[in-house]
């Protein structure tokens, strides 16, 4: 079998990493929100496990409707312990630019997910 797909070089040196210390580690943080996200979207989309996300189309063109953006934003915020900027999903509505945007969100806030949520 192959190695999932990763939009991320997560092989590729990354100086910041060692700086600053983070709960989930840069690498294991980007994959286990893709993961998360792919199988949010899949699950909305209703594809099947092995079928293969298109990672840069619009979730719109994909077929998604913003109702269901709206559950799948409400699940990730529940999930990951974060506010999600609802502009966000609608002007950069790709499943890539959110995994970004939600990693850059962790990086951050690393201890958000030991925050309650308010």
């Amino acid at each position: 079998a192959e190695a999932p797909k990763t939009m991320i070089d997560t092989d590729a040196p990354n100086a910041a990493a060692g700086a600053m210390p983070s709960v989930y580690g840069l690498t294991s943080g980007l994959r286990m929100v893709e993961a998360l996200v792919e199988e949010l979207f899949k699950d909305a989309l209703l594809m099947d496990a092995d079928e293969e996300l298109p990672l840069q189309t619009s979730y719109f063109d994909l077929g998604l409707t913003s109702l269901r953006l709206t559950r799948i934003k409400q699940q990730l915020e529940e999930l990951l312990d974060l506010t999600i900027n609802t502009n966000v999903l609608f002007n950069e509505p790709t499943v890539e630019q959110l995994v970004l945007y939600l990693s850059d969100l962790l990086a951050a806030a690393p201890s958000a997910a030991h925050l309650p949520a308010q």
